[in-house]
């Protein structure tokens, strides 16, 4: 009988010490797995991110490389003003602008408009006949891209 409440005891000692375990173990494995649906969480959020930050960073690149190519549109306007043969200029010249607004280049539009310094820069006052602050002449076209200036309409204004 002794022998038996001993191993009784130990047997008790044993179960308690199994139950500390195994409390311990389910502690781990909730910790596990909080931090692993925080790290799940973490991730969405990041993909997430990513998905809106990519357009972006693509439509920034492309504005640099058009931003760099208004100054070749800007040579063949030189051209079409001082070449004799203006019909192949200009059809190059346009198929070129074609082809960059299709990617979202638009010229700035400036006929009959009043200077507005958002999309004009006054380069000199001259007097007109048109009424102060409207648009004399264009020195240099401006254009927009993705409803953003990206070069402002060089112009001369009435004083």
């Amino acid at each position: 009988m002794k022998l038996d409440l001993k191993k009784e005891k130990a047997s008790t000692k044993s179960v308690k010490k199994q139950e500390k375990e195994k409390e311990k173990s389910e502690k781990k494995v909730e910790e596990y797995l909080l931090g692993w649906q925080r790290c799940k969480a973490d991730f969405l959020n990041f993909k997430k991110a990513q998905e809106k930050i990519l357009p972006l960073f693509a439509k920034h690149a492309s504005e640099e490389l058009i931003f760099s190519l208004l100054p070749v549109l800007d040579s063949f306007d030189l051209a079409l003003a001082h070449s004799q043969d203006k019909e192949s200029i200009k059809q190059v010249s346009q198929q070129m602008f074609s082809i960059l607004k299709s990617h979202g280049l638009e010229e700035i539009e400036t006929i009959d408009e009043k200077f507005n310094p958002a999309l004009h820069e006054s380069v000199e006052q001259i007097k007109s006949d048109k009424k102060s602050g409207e648009i004399v002449e264009v020195l240099q076209r401006g254009y927009k891209m993705h409803d953003k200036v990206i070069r402002p309409v060089r112009v001369k204004i009435s004083a």
